[in-house]
């Protein structure tokens, strides 16, 4: 008896365990479902992180938009008062020798490449009246000041001011690029250096590299528009040197010998490959730009020479001709062209590039 209770009494315990998991099991299943169930609903609920992502990239986009309009309205109130130029003298008056029958009908043609641009430091009196024979001038970024700075102790300087009366010397700058806080110091920087050694030149369009062209036509225009009684302008960049008595006596002579000829002085590059590596590099030209294997004939921009006469039919020329970004090529060789302006090599006009640094131990 007593073994059979044992038994019926094992039975009825294995009976409640079973029981009792299948209520466990049951009520795990339940707390599974409800537990997925509470997922789910809260990633519903939850943003998608490409979503937060994009919503906090346009919010920073717009907060640095606020941040780059508020530095650059800074610099243009720092840059001072705007002024329109002058208007240029009539090509007539300037032009002592009558255009060719094709240079009068290119002259003709509307204006594709207008360049509208005022002056925020305009050193107006820098030719003097019916003085200035022979004019430097010298494209610079604004933040360029140790190039600047290097130019006024150079060589280059000593001579200018040796031969003030008759020799002048500027630097034409567009405005700062957006740098943030520091662009409104770039533009201090500058407005300190025109009052103090008055030979800047800065007109307001942004200063970028792949926009040296307007750079280009602003020199063109400025010499042609207030220094129109020079003999002979000198185009130098700010980061080269040459033997500045050399390049002047190879200028005048070259005027002597071409008297009646309109022309640019330079070191001419022929069979030069146009630059398409298609990474962006510095110098790349598209095929629609150009689709050419090699380059025209042109003279490097780094020192370029011309009378006057050819500056300004060189400035006409290039608000008629289809531009592309690369100054140098343009002018001297797709401008000039077209407005009679014969390029010339010298063995003398040479330039030679500032060695990395050398401003340091001014």
């Amino acid at each position: 008896m007593l073994n059979d209770g044992i038994m019926v009494t094992h039975i009825l315990a294995k009976q409640a365990i079973k029981k009792y998991l299948r209520i466990c099991n049951l009520r795990l299943k339940l707390l599974l479902l409800l537990t997925m169930m509470t997922v789910c609903i809260l990633l519903q609920q939850r943003p998608r992180k490409d979503v937060l992502n994009a919503t906090a990239i346009r919010q920073r986009q717009l907060q640095n938009d606020m941040i780059q309009s508020q530095e650059i309205n800074m610099t243009l109130t720092l840059a001072g008062t705007l002024k329109h130029g002058a208007s240029l003298p009539r090509l007539t008056d300037v032009l002592t020798v009558p255009s060719s029958p094709s240079v009068a009908e290119f002259l003709s043609k509307p204006i594709i490449n207008p360049h509208p641009y005022g002056y925020y430091h305009n050193t107006e009196t820098a030719c003097g009246t019916n003085k200035t024979k022979l004019l430097f001038v010298i494209p610079s970024a604004p933040d360029n000041f140790d190039q600047r700075k290097w130019v006024r102790n150079s060589d280059l300087w000593k001579f200018v001011k040796k031969y003030s009366t008759n020799v002048s010397l500027l630097f034409f700058l567009g405005l700062p690029s957006y740098k943030g806080a520091e662009t409104h110091h770039i533009q201090l920087v500058v407005n300190y250096e025109s009052a103090v050694f008055k030979d800047i030149v800065q007109a307001n369009f942004t200063d970028k590299y792949h926009d040296i062209l307007l750079k280009a036509q602003l020199m063109l225009k400025w010499a042609s528009t207030y220094c129109y009684n020079a003999t002979y302008v000198i185009r130098s960049d700010d980061d080269i040197t040459f033997d500045v008595e050399k390049i002047v006596n190879t200028i005048l002579e070259t005027g002597r010998r071409y008297r009646d000829v309109n022309f640019i002085l330079g070191s001419v590059k022929s069979k030069y490959r146009v630059a398409r590596s298609g990474d962006g590099e510095k110098n790349d030209v598209s095929f629609e730009d150009y689709p050419g294997e090699f380059w025209p004939p042109f003279a490097l921009g780094g020192l370029l020479g011309y009378p006057l006469r050819s500056v300004r039919l060189l400035y006409e020329a290039s608000l008629r001709q289809k531009a592309i970004w690369l100054d140098d090529v343009y002018i001297t060789a797709m401008c000039a062209p077209r407005v009679n302006v014969t390029l010339l090599d010298d063995t003398r006009w040479r330039m030679f590039h500032t060695p990395p640094g050398l401003h340091e131990y001014i």
